[in-house]
């Protein structure tokens, strides 16, 4: 990996934040470039000034871009900027990409010792769009082992959670997390098959987004399971996500999944609920909480609904099936994306992936059948319980951050604990629906709490337009400020 490191990070104490807050976000980098007051290279070069500060420790890249290319970009982004023929919002955004969305010309691993010499010849979809809309490209971050299921990469090491070097980052998209509470780049792209966006975008405090099946194009990212895979955008805010999430949307013939004519409705920067319909499921999503989750969940309803939301009890009564039917799905159609690298590769494959994919030939055809069936009906049950609601507000984890030996794999490589990370996200990507998570407040030890929201299909921006307002909330009453935080414990 390439890294321009100007000198080292003092060694942080566990439980002590890594990092400093970083200083930009999408929406006040987009505003000084406007206005004139930042150009794209003082800001590239801020990130990479942090990278070299934190990267050694937070490990979040697996590749950082040579510093004369992101130069470049961003010197070609103000160009266009005097010119007056910026792309949009978004020209001059340093971004940066999960390693199994294949770059043009720079080495794509998925994480994997499999693909460790793999350089694409072409842009997955996503890429190319940001790349079109002005981003400038900063490298590829660091992930679980071609997005399965793990405590960290056991090829290229360990993704740090920035805000307490003693604690995991979640996955898979841990480097794309990581990056973003580091301020080492202002937007990140992540896959999210099984909650692999939300998980890490919880555990330490941004905004991660499943978008809705089949607006954004999978094509160019290395699948998992091809009926559960989604790529979504991930930023320090709603806001800033709903601007990636704008540019990376579109129909895309080269994906079958991808729904022509789709398009996210539209995102409200929102600094009130009043007149929106806020459903809570509690037997299930409210079930199993560390008491601090459960303090903040309760708390960011009741701030809820004193922004003028009213709370509306549903129920999806087949929930807690979503668990066994997402593994009867995920683990056959992995087996079978992975069929030949496993014949060509099986020792380049860590332990722990190579028993999972394995696992997936056990599962009987009539296993994979029934999961699909109990998948239809959670789709109807979850549309019945959005009927007249705009959103489902749930827990995103039912825990803070663990420590890394807090997390047991068994002998097919899953967590005990992960099962209980991902209990309350894989029914939107079983169902297809929009999921956001975003901050809501802070448990013990200042570590960030999650809150999920879940949207009608292609209803993305108002997820995101409910998350702002969540967001704005938190903030204004410190739920989600450190020495806030602190000083109330």
């Amino acid at each position: 990996m390439w890294l321009d490191h100007a000198g080292d990070t003092a060694p942080s104490r566990a439980g002590d934040p890594l990092i400093d807050r970083p200083q930009f976000t999408i929406p006040t980098a987009a505003a000084d470039l406007d206005s004139g007051q930042l150009s794209a290279v003082e800001l590239a070069t801020t990130m990479l000034e942090r990278i070299a500060r934190f990267e050694a420790e937070v490990g979040a890249f697996i590749t950082v871009r040579r510093r004369d290319r992101i130069l470049a970009e961003a010197a070609a982004s103000d160009g266009r900027r005097r010119s007056g023929t910026t792309r949009g919002p978004l020209d001059g955004i340093p971004v940066a990409h999960k390693d199994n969305i294949a770059t043009a010309g720079i080495r794509t691993t998925a994480g994997s010792r499999v693909l460790r010499d793999w350089v694409p010849q072409e842009d997955a979809a996503v890429v190319t769009r940001l790349r079109d809309a002005g981003t400038v490209l900063i490298g590829k971050l660091k992930n679980y082992e071609f997005a399965h299921s793990a405590i960290d990469n056991q090829h290229f090491g360990r993704t740090v959670n920035p805000h307490d070097p003693d604690r995991v980052t979640g996955g898979s998209s841990s480097g794309s997390a990581a990056a973003l509470a580091a301020g080492v780049c202002l937007g990140a792209t992540g896959t999210d098959t099984g909650g692999s966006i939300r998980i890490p975008a919880s555990f330490t405090g941004v905004v991660g987004v499943k978008p809705t099946f089949g607006l954004i194009s999978r094509h160019g990212v290395v699948p998992t399971s091809w009926s559960l895979d989604t790529v979504g955008p991930m930023a320090l805010t709603a806001s800033g996500a709903s601007m990636l999430l704008t540019a990376m949307e579109g129909y895309d013939p080269r994906d079958p999944g991808s729904v022509r004519g789709a398009r996210a409705s539209e995102f409200v920067p929102r600094a009130d609920l009043a007149g929106l319909r806020v459903g809570v499921e509690r037997d299930y999503f409210g079930s199993g909480l560390e008491p601090d989750v459960q303090e903040v969940f309760d708390a960011t309803l009741a701030g809820m609904a004193t922004l003028g939301a009213e709370l509306v009890e549903v129920t999806i009564p087949n929930a807690a099936h979503s668990i066994a039917a997402e593994k009867a799905i995920v683990y056959p159609e992995a087996a079978a994306a992975h069929e030949q690298w496993l014949e060509e590769h099986f020792h380049d494959y860590g332990p722990r992936l190579r028993k999972a994919l394995l696992t997936g030939y056990f599962f009987r055809a009539v296993d994979y059948v029934r999961a699909q069936q109990v998948r239809r009906s959670l789709v109807e049950e979850v549309e019945t319980a959005l009927s007249g609601i705009d959103v489902i507000a749930t827990p995103a984890t039912p825990r803070v951050a663990p420590r890394p030996g807090e997390t047991m794999a068994d002998a097919a490589g899953a967590s005990h604990v992960l099962h209980e990370y991902i209990r309350l996200l894989v029914l939107p990507n079983l169902t297809g629906h929009p999921a956001a998570a975003v901050p809501c407040g802070r448990g013990n030890g200042g570590l960030p709490i999650g809150l999920q929201l879940i949207g009608k299909a292609f209803d993305d921006g108002k997820v995101l337009s409910v998350a702002h307002a969540v967001e704005r909330h938190a903030r204004a009453t410190g739920a989600t400020d450190l020495a806030a935080h602190s000083a109330r414990r």
